[in-house]
Protein backbone atom coordinates (compact mmCIF):
# COMPACT_ATOMS: atom_id res chain seq x y z
CA UNK A 1 0.00 0.00 0.00
CA UNK A 2 1.44 3.38 -0.70
CA UNK A 3 1.48 5.94 1.61
CA UNK A 4 1.74 9.06 0.02
CA UNK A 5 0.03 12.21 1.25
CA UNK A 6 0.19 16.00 -0.68
CA UNK A 7 2.42 17.31 2.10
CA UNK A 8 5.12 13.90 0.72
CA UNK A 9 4.41 15.41 -2.37
CA UNK A 10 5.92 18.78 -2.08
CA UNK A 11 8.87 18.18 -0.59
CA UNK A 12 10.27 15.76 -3.66
CA UNK A 13 12.85 17.98 -5.65
CA UNK A 14 11.80 17.64 -9.10
CA UNK A 15 14.42 14.86 -9.78
CA UNK A 16 13.22 12.77 -7.46
CA UNK A 17 9.53 13.20 -8.69
CA UNK A 18 10.82 12.54 -12.38
CA UNK A 19 12.74 9.08 -11.37
CA UNK A 20 9.78 8.32 -9.05
CA UNK A 21 7.28 8.91 -11.87
CA UNK A 22 9.24 7.04 -14.34
CA UNK A 23 9.21 3.86 -11.77
CA UNK A 24 5.32 4.36 -11.08
CA UNK A 25 4.55 4.58 -14.57
CA UNK A 26 5.99 0.93 -15.61
CA UNK A 27 4.73 -0.20 -12.95
CA UNK A 28 1.29 0.78 -13.86
CA UNK A 29 1.38 -0.44 -17.11
CA UNK A 30 2.78 -3.94 -16.18
CA UNK A 31 0.10 -3.82 -13.19
CA UNK A 32 -2.68 -3.19 -16.14
CA UNK A 33 -1.07 -5.99 -18.61
CA UNK A 34 -0.90 -8.61 -15.89
CA UNK A 35 -4.82 -7.75 -14.96
CA UNK A 36 -5.68 -8.26 -18.49
CA UNK A 37 -3.90 -11.26 -19.27
CA UNK A 38 -5.30 -12.69 -15.91
CA UNK A 39 -8.83 -11.90 -16.87
CA UNK A 40 -7.66 -13.14 -20.69
CA UNK A 41 -6.71 -16.58 -20.30
CA UNK A 42 -6.97 -17.43 -16.11
CA UNK A 43 -5.66 -20.69 -16.47
CA UNK A 44 -2.39 -19.59 -17.92
CA UNK A 45 -1.93 -16.46 -16.10
CA UNK A 46 -3.07 -18.61 -12.62
CA UNK A 47 -0.03 -21.48 -13.56
CA UNK A 48 2.03 -18.12 -13.79
CA UNK A 49 0.90 -17.01 -10.63
CA UNK A 50 1.45 -19.75 -8.63
CA UNK A 51 5.14 -20.00 -9.69
CA UNK A 52 5.55 -16.42 -8.23
CA UNK A 53 3.83 -17.38 -5.22
CA UNK A 54 6.34 -20.51 -5.16
CA UNK A 55 9.25 -18.14 -5.85
CA UNK A 56 8.36 -15.74 -3.31
CA UNK A 57 7.75 -18.43 -0.71
CA UNK A 58 10.62 -19.96 -1.22
CA UNK A 59 12.46 -16.74 -0.86
CA UNK A 60 10.80 -16.16 2.27
CA UNK A 61 11.88 -19.75 3.77
CA UNK A 62 15.48 -19.35 2.66
CA UNK A 63 15.14 -16.09 4.53
CA UNK A 64 14.18 -16.96 7.32
CA UNK A 65 16.42 -19.89 7.61
CA UNK A 66 19.33 -17.32 6.55
CA UNK A 67 17.73 -15.32 9.87
CA UNK A 68 17.80 -17.62 12.19
CA UNK A 69 21.27 -19.16 11.61
CA UNK A 70 22.86 -15.61 10.99
CA UNK A 71 21.39 -13.94 14.41
CA UNK A 72 21.86 -14.38 17.88
CA UNK A 73 18.27 -13.13 19.08
CA UNK A 74 16.51 -17.09 18.72
CA UNK A 75 17.21 -19.49 21.03
CA UNK A 76 16.13 -22.34 21.72
CA UNK A 77 13.03 -23.39 20.90
CA UNK A 78 11.97 -20.09 18.74
CA UNK A 79 15.58 -21.26 16.57
CA UNK A 80 14.08 -24.61 15.89
CA UNK A 81 10.90 -23.28 15.56
CA UNK A 82 11.94 -20.53 12.59
CA UNK A 83 14.13 -23.13 11.29
CA UNK A 84 10.77 -25.80 10.60
CA UNK A 85 8.74 -22.88 9.78
CA UNK A 86 11.34 -21.26 7.37
CA UNK A 87 11.56 -25.51 5.91
CA UNK A 88 7.78 -25.74 5.23
CA UNK A 89 8.03 -22.38 3.58
CA UNK A 90 10.37 -23.99 0.84
CA UNK A 91 8.50 -27.29 0.38
CA UNK A 92 4.60 -25.46 0.20
CA UNK A 93 6.76 -23.37 -2.62
CA UNK A 94 8.30 -26.05 -4.39
CA UNK A 95 4.83 -27.27 -4.35
CA UNK A 96 3.58 -24.59 -5.71
CA UNK A 97 5.98 -24.59 -8.53
CA UNK A 98 5.93 -28.66 -8.72
CA UNK A 99 2.32 -28.55 -8.91
CA UNK A 100 0.80 -25.09 -9.75
CA UNK A 101 -3.12 -26.05 -10.56
CA UNK A 102 -2.73 -27.54 -6.94
CA UNK A 103 -1.11 -24.71 -5.18
CA UNK A 104 -4.00 -22.64 -7.36
CA UNK A 105 -6.87 -24.96 -5.55
CA UNK A 106 -5.26 -24.79 -2.25
CA UNK A 107 -4.82 -20.88 -2.30
CA UNK A 108 -8.50 -20.49 -3.37
CA UNK A 109 -9.35 -23.05 -0.41
CA UNK A 110 -7.51 -20.55 1.89
CA UNK A 111 -9.21 -17.66 0.25
CA UNK A 112 -12.35 -18.95 0.73
CA UNK A 113 -11.91 -19.70 4.08
CA UNK A 114 -10.89 -16.16 4.40
CA UNK A 115 -14.64 -14.83 2.89
CA UNK A 116 -16.18 -17.38 5.28
CA UNK A 117 -14.58 -15.91 8.07
CA UNK A 118 -15.35 -12.16 7.30
CA UNK A 119 -19.03 -12.89 6.15
CA UNK A 120 -19.53 -14.38 9.23
CA UNK A 121 -17.91 -11.90 11.43
CA UNK A 122 -20.25 -8.98 9.09
CA UNK A 123 -23.48 -11.13 9.39
CA UNK A 124 -22.72 -11.30 13.58
CA UNK A 125 -21.61 -7.23 13.07
CA UNK A 126 -24.69 -6.51 10.71
CA UNK A 127 -27.24 -8.58 13.14
CA UNK A 128 -25.68 -6.49 16.36
CA UNK A 129 -26.47 -3.14 14.55
CA UNK A 130 -29.60 -4.28 12.35
CA UNK A 131 -31.56 -1.18 13.41
CA UNK A 132 -29.06 1.18 11.52
CA UNK A 133 -28.00 1.74 7.69
CA UNK A 134 -24.65 0.69 8.60
CA UNK A 135 -25.75 -2.97 9.63
CA UNK A 136 -27.98 -3.72 7.12
CA UNK A 137 -24.82 -2.94 4.72
CA UNK A 138 -22.82 -5.71 6.89
CA UNK A 139 -25.44 -7.74 6.30
CA UNK A 140 -25.44 -7.71 2.93
CA UNK A 141 -21.67 -7.43 2.51
CA UNK A 142 -21.39 -10.87 4.40
CA UNK A 143 -23.72 -12.10 2.66
CA UNK A 144 -21.44 -11.56 -0.67
CA UNK A 145 -18.54 -12.77 1.15
CA UNK A 146 -20.79 -16.28 1.58
CA UNK A 147 -21.78 -15.97 -2.11
CA UNK A 148 -17.91 -15.46 -3.04
CA UNK A 149 -16.72 -18.36 -0.99
CA UNK A 150 -19.69 -20.56 -2.59
CA UNK A 151 -17.96 -20.10 -5.89
CA UNK A 152 -14.92 -20.24 -5.14
CA UNK A 153 -15.46 -23.98 -3.33
CA UNK A 154 -18.45 -25.20 -4.51
CA UNK A 155 -18.16 -25.22 -8.68
CA UNK A 156 -15.12 -27.80 -9.21
CA UNK A 157 -11.44 -26.92 -9.55
CA UNK A 158 -11.63 -25.08 -12.74
CA UNK A 159 -14.18 -22.61 -11.86
CA UNK A 160 -11.56 -21.84 -8.51
CA UNK A 161 -8.42 -21.10 -10.19
CA UNK A 162 -10.66 -18.78 -13.51
CA UNK A 163 -12.42 -17.09 -10.36
CA UNK A 164 -9.20 -16.87 -8.09
CA UNK A 165 -7.43 -15.95 -11.03
CA UNK A 166 -10.33 -13.16 -11.98
CA UNK A 167 -9.98 -11.65 -8.71
CA UNK A 168 -6.06 -11.31 -9.35
CA UNK A 169 -6.98 -10.09 -12.49
CA UNK A 170 -9.16 -7.31 -11.15
CA UNK A 171 -7.15 -6.23 -8.13
CA UNK A 172 -4.54 -6.14 -10.57
CA UNK A 173 -6.49 -3.56 -12.80
CA UNK A 174 -7.93 -1.53 -9.86
CA UNK A 175 -3.81 -1.16 -8.28
CA UNK A 176 -2.44 0.39 -12.11
CA UNK A 177 -5.96 2.87 -12.25
CA UNK A 178 -4.81 3.59 -8.46
CA UNK A 179 -1.43 4.05 -9.46
CA UNK A 180 -2.37 6.07 -12.84
CA UNK A 181 -4.13 8.79 -10.71
CA UNK A 182 -1.02 9.03 -8.55
CA UNK A 183 1.09 9.90 -11.96
CA UNK A 184 -1.13 12.45 -12.93
CA UNK A 185 -1.35 14.22 -9.18
CA UNK A 186 3.12 14.15 -9.74
CA UNK A 187 2.76 15.72 -13.23
CA UNK A 188 0.12 18.52 -12.20
CA UNK A 189 2.99 18.81 -9.40
CA UNK A 190 5.56 20.29 -11.81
Amino acid sequence: MLNINREKLTNLASGDMKKQRNILAVLAVLLLLGGIACLANPVASGIVVSAIVGVLLILSGVGAIVSILSTTIYTGWSRLFGFVIGIIYCIVGYAFIKEPLQGLIAMAMVIAALFIIGGVIRLYAGIQQIKSAAGWMQIIIGILDLFIAYLLIGNGPITSIALLTALIGIELIFSAFGLFSLLSLLKRKD
